[in-house]
């Protein structure tokens, strides 16, 4: 008997069966997400944010949230702010420039004025018809090149939010995907579903 090739058969099946039962725990990671999540209460919403996320500042009108176990080039912030009186795109344009923040052309970036296209709870996505976010690489000080993810929502008494997510450009797609997911569940913080 060729021990040499049953041997180089055994590791190529448990390769296989190892892929497998990752692409097992990786599907079921969107279905598991809300019950391993910790839930923070942000003004008058909920979210449900990723348990391996460390809130790194908490003021009032300002959160921030880290990868403090890991070396990655990310971090996103939760603003909030009143008696705003622009619309959302404006506030974009106005942020963009004061970061110094250039987008790429599309389609590397995608703007989405469509609270529905993200938010799942239609009661919190009919509430905040003023919506625009922009989500893609961009060029930051002229020199460092990031994946930006910005959202500016605004509500029927100019309650703002703005929600941001930064990171390198090779991080981008690491932490990006849960910033999403934690945004597209919000719901209100006395909402019971």
């Amino acid at each position: 008997m060729n021990w040499s090739l049953l041997i180089d058969w055994l590791i190529l099946i448990g390769f296989i069966l190892f892929l497998i039962y990752l692409a097992i725990v990786i599907g079921s990671e969107k279905s598991t997400y809300k019950d391993e999540s910790k839930t923070y209460i942000f003004h008058q919403l909920k979210f449900f944010i990723p348990n391996w996320w460390t809130q790194t500042l908490k003021e009032d009108r300002l959160w921030r949230f880290e990868r403090t176990d890991t070396h990655y080039d990310w971090y996103c912030t939760f603003h909030y702010y009143e008696d705003e009186k622009r619309d959302p795109a404006e506030i974009l344009i106005s942020h963009l420039q004061e970061e110094k923040i250039k987008m790429d052309p599309e389609p590397e970036v995608q703007i989405t004025e469509n609270s529905e296209y993200l938010i799942k709870n239609k009661e919190v996505a009919s509430e905040f018809s003023e919506f625009i976010r922009i989500e893609g690489t961009a060029t930051q000080n002229e020199q460092e090149r990031i994946y930006y993810d910005c959202l500016f929502m605004k509500d029927s008494n100019n309650r703002c939010y703005r929600f941001i997510s930064w990171a390198s450009v090779l991080n981008g797609s690491v932490e990006g995907p849960y910033f999403e997911e934690a945004l597209s569940l919000v719901e209100f913080k006395d909402y019971e579903g």
